[in-house]
This record gives structure tokens, sequence and C-alpha cells, in this order.
């Protein structure tokens, strides 16, 4: 670990913080897919959260992107799968738990700017023509609802976030788990659209919905632990002592 961690410091939060996800990820792989989890994984993201926030003390600006990027993740957690437990009309949590976790990638887009030290604006451009082909080609097939539309603006944003991440890479190997804690975070919300097939009419086994409802937080877990993880002492432009 030490390979990637230079601040010894840091290790004393980073070491329990681990342990700690990876206790709850094996409870969850051993027991599955029940309710009585449900508050045990938040709890895993709220730490992600408190985790993040202790970081800004050894780590600076790049923490507080983290950082802020959790405050919406850990807001879009408790609006799609906690809250929807006590509620039966759903869709407002669920909108609005897409709208935090479009935040979210904001935070992520200009942590790898503001690292890079590049302009946006071509990938800008590109992360709106996508969602502009989406929102139309949902539009004109008739299934362009408001959360389609925020789907729609969403997933692009994650995806074309995992894929320029891998420009960080360059700057420090450190980087290397933001982008599979991307990529992660891609397979789960792929097991998510899947997993609402049935509400368009696609026909699903109700096994495979189960299975695919597992693997969402298969992948989710690890890869919010590994974006913590990614967290460095940097500047605009990637100029750090920190390697």
């Amino acid at each position: 670990m030490s390979r990637f961690f230079k601040n010894s410091k840091a290790l004393y939060i980073l070491v329990p913080f681990c342990v700690a996800e990876a206790t709850m990820y094996v409870v969850f792989l051993a027991l599955g897919q029940t309710n009585d989890l449900l508050y045990m994984r938040y709890s895993a993201i709220l730490l992600c959260l408190v985790a993040s926030l202790t970081l800004i003390a050894f780590y600076g600006a790049d923490a507080v992107l983290v950082s802020a990027a959790f405050v919406f993740t850990a807001i879009s957690d408790l609006l799609i799968f906690v809250l929807p437990s006590y509620r039966n009309d759903v869709i407002p949590l669920f909108l609005g738990g897409l709208c935090t976790f479009i935040l979210t990638q904001c935070c992520y887009f200009a942590r790898i700017y503001l690292t890079v030290g590049k302009k946006p604006f071509i990938s800008l451009a590109v992360r709106i023509g996508v969602a502009a082909i989406l929102l139309i080609a949902f539009g004109v097939t008739g299934m362009l609802d408001p959360l389609v539309g925020l789907c729609s603006l969403y997933f692009p944003m994650l995806v074309i976030n995992a894929i320029e991440s891998v420009m960080l890479v360059k700057i420090s190997k450190r980087y290397i788990m933001f982008f599979v804690g991307l990529l992660l975070f891609v397979g789960c919300d792929i097991c998510v659209g899947l997993f609402n097939l049935a509400e368009l009419g696609v026909n699903i086994s109700e096994n495979a919905r189960e299975l695919l409802a597992y693997l969402i937080w298969v992948f989710y877990l690890p890869s919010q632990t590994l974006i913590v993880m990614s967290a460095r002492k940097t500047q605009i432009g990637g100029l750090s002592n920190e390697k």
C-alpha cells in the first residue's frame, strides 16, 4: 500500500477504512440480497463520505472534490435505496436521486479537468451531443419521460468520466484506483438499467432480477471505496510532489 500512499499519517485513516469496508463487503457477499443489509450497505456509503472528509486535512483540494461528490452520492442513495422502503410513490425520490447523482458526476468531471489543467470544451461538447442524441432517440420512440431524460444526462457523464479519468494515470499511478472505481460504477449502473428493463415491458425472469440486484452492490461498494482511496495531494495541472 505504501507504493500508492506517501503520506503515512493518512494511512491511519485509510487502513481502518479499508478493513471496515472489506468486512461489510464480505458480509454482503455471504448473506446476499436481504432487507436486513439495506442499512449496512448505506452505512458503507456514509463511511466513504466520512473518510473522504477526513482526508481533506491530508490531501486538500482533491479530497474536497471527492468529498463533495460523496455528499451528493449519500443523498442519492438515501433517495433511491433507503427511503423507497417507506413510500409507495417512489418516482419523485428516483428523480431527486438522479439529479444528485448528476451532481456527483459533475464533481468528478471537475476533478479530472482541474487536475490535468486542460480546458474541458471538447468534453462538454461530446457530453451534450451524446445526451441530445439519447433524448431525441427516446423522444422519437415515445419512451421519453422525466426519469429516462435524467438517465440520458447522467449515464453518458459517468461513462465519459470513466474514459477521461485515464488521463490522470499519467500524473500518478494512484489514479488507477479512480479509473477502476468509475469502471465498476459503470458496471453497477448497467445492472441497474437491466434490472429496470421490466418497467419498459421487457420480459426478465425473477431469478435474473435477483442476480442483477445482487450484482449492483457487488460493483458499487468496491467502486466507492476505490474512489475514496484515490484522493491525493495535487494542484491544478497535476503539479505535486506526491507521485
